[in-house]
């Protein structure tokens, strides 16, 4: 209704979009389509607004790369179990969701080092994908 109004990277369109892909549920392949979707425009804004690594950057990388995860454990789910009537994704596009993931994570680890720098301390957000 507010996309009529305001323009696509409105401050409160931009929160909204932002609430919606930061929240932890399990929901369907479609819904977390959707999500990743949120999550890659969220990306290009903090992108344009504040470029290179950050703190902020490090964040949104590791919430996209999760919810690739879930989209590909569910389609997996899905082909395992013979679901075939309500397909989502093909294999193409599930290889390159995998794929998509790992490259988030391998960005969010760049940032973790800016992270690591900052403080001093070597516990950053991003300690579990090392491991």
């Amino acid at each position: 209704k507010n996309k009529r109004i305001l323009p696509a990277n409105h401050y409160l369109i931009s929160s909204e979009k932002a609430k919606f892909f930061l929240q932890f549920s399990a929901t369907d392949s479609a819904t977390t389509v959707t999500k990743i979707q949120a999550g890659k425009e969220i990306l290009q804004l903090a992108d344009s607004l504040e470029p290179g690594l950050s703190l902020h950057r490090e964040s949104i990388l590791i919430h996209l790369g999760t919810c690739l995860q879930i989209l590909v454990g569910n389609e997996m789910m899905r082909i395992y179990s013979g679901a075939d009537d309500d397909e989502t994704l093909s294999d193409q596009e599930i290889f390159a969701a995998f794929r998509d993931a790992n490259i988030c994570f391998k960005q969010a680890l760049a940032s973790a080092v800016l992270e690591e720098a900052l403080d001093g301390s070597k516990k950053t957000a991003t300690g579990k994908i090392r491991e």
